[in-house]
C-alpha cells in the first residue's frame, strides 16, 4: 500500500470513528401475505436483520405465530403477525445480536370487538428494563404505539398475552439499528497514526527537494 493509499485509508477510518451510524428497518410482514378466508401458522419471522420469536412449548413451535388472509373477517388492512396461543410471550432482537431502537408498532385485536392491553418490556445494553403498557381495541382497525425516545439502547423487547382478552396482531414495526460511538482510545489512536503519516510523509517530499537541489544530486525513487 502506497503512502497515499494509507493516508486515505486512516483517514476514512478516523472519520468513520468520531460518528454513529445508523439504519431503519420496518418490519411489515408483506412477505407472509396470503389471500386465503383463514390464518397461515409459521414458527417464527426474520426480516431485515431481525428476529421474532415466541417462547412457546417446541411442541407447538410450529404454529408458534399466525397471518390471516386477505379474505379473512380477522383480517385489519395490512398483513399483520400474532401470537397464536395464550400464555406465551413474544421477543424481538437483531440477529447479530445489536443495539436498535423500537420507534413504534401498529397493534389491534385479533377478532373483531375484543379489546385488552399489553405491556411491552425493553432490555437495554446496560442490563435495565423499560416498559410501556399499551391498549387497544374494540376496533379491528389497529393502533399505531409511539415509542417516543424511552425504547433506545436495547438488546431486546417482549411482551405476553397472559389472558384471551390479550389475544392480539402486530404490524409495522419501526426500529433503528445503532452502531454504539467507539472508545475514546480507539479514535485517539486512528487520529494519532494520521498524524504520524502526514508529518512522515512531510519529511519524505521536504527531503527530496533538498536532494534534487544540487547539479551532481539524484532524486530518490
Amino acid at each position: 500500500m502506497t503512502h497515499h493509499k494509507l493516508y486515505a485509508f486512516l483517514a476514512g477510518a478516523a472519520l468513520a470513528a468520531l460518528g454513529t451510524a445508523a439504519g431503519a428497518a420496518i418490519l411489515d410482514f408483506e412477505a407472509l401475505a396470503h389471500d386465503g378466508d383463514g390464518a397461515v401458522f409459521v414458527a417464527g419471522h426474520e426480516e431485515d436483520g431481525f428476529r421474532i420469536a415466541s417462547d412457546i412449548d417446541p411442541v407447538l413451535g410450529d404454529m408458534a405465530f399466525g397471518v390471516w388472509g386477505a379474505t379473512a373477517a380477522e383480517f385489519n388492512g395490512s398483513t399483520a403477525l400474532f401470537n397464536t396461543f395464550v400464555g406465551f410471550g413474544t421477543t424481538l432482537t437483531r440477529l447479530d445480536g445489536g443495539v436498535f431502537t423500537l420507534t413504534s408498532l401498529d397493534v389491534g385485536p385479533l377478532v373483531p370487538d375484543l379489546s385488552g392491553e399489553l405491556t411491552f418490556v425493553g432490555t437495554t445494553v446496560a442490563g435495565g428494563t423499560v416498559s410501556r403498557a399499551v391498549a387497544f381495541g374494540p376496533g379491528l382497525a389497529p393502533l399505531t404505539v409511539d415509542f417516543g425516545t424511552a425504547f433506545q439502547d436495547l438488546i431486546s423487547v417482549s411482551w405476553a398475552q397472559e389472558t384471551e382478552n390479550q389475544a392480539h396482531q402486530f404490524d409495522n414495526i419501526r426500529l433503528d439499528e445503532t452502531i454504539p460511538i467507539p472508545e475514546p482510545g480507539t479514535v485517539f489512536m486512528l487520529l494519532g497514526g494520521l498524524s504520524a503519516l502526514s508529518m512522515l510523509s512531510m519529511r519524505r517530499r521536504s527531503r527530496r527537494v533538498t536532494l534534487g537541489s544540487g547539479p551532481a544530486s539524484f532524486l530518490r525513487p
